[in-house]
């Protein structure tokens, strides 16, 4: 029997499994919360994001893949940090407890924690104003 999830595809990553997720950790880090909410989590695309965790304790798409027209960042970013950590955690709540993935996940509420959720860690200002407001759907 095929698994309902095999039609879900990369097309521009030959084919890849939809569930074995693609490049960006912020995409990643929601795809791991999809297949933990479909019993399905990956260890594979855990680990994934396990090595794309930054010296300061976040994520950041650019520091993965990059646009021809910046360099690669060493910085993190709060919107990709929090798309991993809700996949993290996922991951976790779905009966995936590893030692690695709690102690990145930690680092990575910590790296939150130094900024106050929202502000720069350099000059404390709001890095946007829209963080200020809540949101429905939450986003």
């Amino acid at each position: 029997m095929i698994g309902r999830d095999e039609g879900l595809v990369f097309k521009w990553h030959n084919n890849r499994p939809f569930l074995h997720g693609e490049t960006e950790p912020c995409i990643n880090g929601r795809i791991l919360a999809i297949g933990a909410y479909f019993k399905k989590p990956r260890r594979a695309l855990a680990n994934q994001l396990l090595r794309q965790q930054l010296e300061d304790g976040g994520w950041n798409c650019e520091a993965v893949e990059p646009s021809p027209k910046c360099p690669k960042s060493r910085r993190s970013s709060f919107h990709t940090t929090i798309c991993v950590l809700e996949g993290l955690l996922a991951y976790e709540r779905a009966g995936s407890k590893f030692a690695a993935v709690t102690k990145a996940r930690k680092r990575g509420e910590d790296y939150l924690l130094e900024r106050g959720m929202f502000r720069s860690l350099r000059t404390a200002e709001i890095i946007d104003e829209r963080w200020l407001r809540f949101s429905y759907p939450t986003f």
